[in-house]
């Protein structure tokens, strides 16, 4: 049984709370990182065309 299936089963016990909270935070720790990934991509974005002499 892998960790999704697990997850969805414990979702009907008395443990829901606990499994809410740990889904909750694994998603806006995913959510944050995109958001990181994002503004650094745009940020070297804008490095390189204010740049474009400098051999990255």
């Amino acid at each position: 049984m892998n960790r999704t299936v697990f997850g969805d089963l414990i979702c009907y016990t008395i443990a829901a709370p606990l499994v809410r909270a740990i889904r909750t935070r694994r998603l806006q720790e995913a959510r944050r990182l995109g958001h990181d990934v994002h503004r650094v991509e745009r940020l070297l974005r804008a490095t390189v065309a204010a740049h474009p002499n400098v051999a990255w």
